[in-house]
């Protein structure tokens, strides 16, 4: 799934460019792609206007597309949205209707329990961003579980190597895990098996797309494990992968059914190609904020 992330509160930024901008994305990767499926997205409502906002739910319900926006990251933004629109944020959002089950709301951690419950009702997805929350020391630990609990899509993601560094999954899915641990002081709150479904099923489901378990008539997409130092001993295998896997214990991906990396080697790209040129657009983003 990618975006063309829309913004209209930033200097340079204007509601009819965003939208239009938007709308020639979808066109230019809408059914024209097995692996690249496009959905709308507004940054956040600091970001974006009101009127952006529901036009952009508008054009994801009438494109059939998930639309995604980041809300309740820090408590300043809680309280900023609580004074100016007389509600909480996931209330506010509610009463203007993008509260759904085709909606995707990235971190979501200020949030109150009446907050917590609406959105389980509504069935929509929360996209946890443990590593992105800690470096950006965000505050607050998203309340995973009582989501999940309340009928919420409980998914785990990483904000984007901007604000993460990574986009290592194995870590995110580690801290998630240790936080809950940690925010409500017992041990066995949060599974490694939940933690896993957060990952994969309910990560498949929250993007409309039919994978996230092996199972006959779903997609291909499957990760392959080696079995390195650290991942013995193997009393859960699960458990394990929450808790000791890494990026180094991935020998083969398959994706949509087309094997991608076998042996630790990447057959689809020329990697040492794709460093150079990210270096180099690395260097000419610095140039030209300097």
């Amino acid at each position: 799934m990618l975006p063309r992330a829309m913004f209209d509160l930033i200097p340079g930024r204007k509601l009819e460019t965003e939208l239009h901008e938007a709308a020639v994305f979808i066109n230019n990767w809408k059914g024209r792609s097995e692996l690249v499926r496009p959905i709308v997205s507004c940054h956040a409502p600091y970001t974006c206007s009101e009127e952006l906002l529901l036009k952009a739910k508008d054009m994801a319900n009438k494109e059939k597309l998930k639309f995604h926006m980041h809300l309740s990251e820090t408590r300043k933004e809680m309280f900023d949205i609580l004074n100016s629109k007389g509600k909480y944020p996931f209330e506010y959002m509610d009463s203007i209707g993008l509260v759904d089950e085709n909606s995707i709301f990235a971190h979501a951690s200020w949030v109150t329990k009446r907050e917590i419950a609406l959105v389980g009702k509504k069935r929509a997805t929360i996209s946890h961003c443990p590593t992105s929350n800690l470096k950006l020391a965000t505050g607050g630990i998203c309340p995973i579980i009582e989501y999940d609990g309340a009928g919420a899509n409980v998914t785990i993601g990483t904000d984007s190597a901007a604000s993460n560094n990574s986009l290592a999954m194995f870590e995110s899915m580690k801290l998630a895990a240790l936080l809950q641990k940690h925010h409500y002081w017992k041990a066995d709150v949060a599974s490694a098996q939940k933690l896993f479904d957060f990952a994969t099923i309910n990560g498949a489901k929250g993007l409309g797309i039919d994978a996230g378990s092996i199972e006959k008539g779903k997609l291909a997409d499957i990760v392959l494990l080696e079995r390195g130092p650290n991942m013995v001993p193997e009393h859960n295998v699960i458990a394990n992968i929450i808790y000791a896997a890494g990026p180094q214990n991935v020998s083969d991906v398959i994706i949509n059914g087309k094997v991608v990396m076998r042996d630790k080697k990447i057959l689809t790209v020329d990697e040492e190609k794709v460093k150079k040129e990210a270096e180099k657009a690395a260097k000419d983003l610095a140039l030209r904020a300097s």
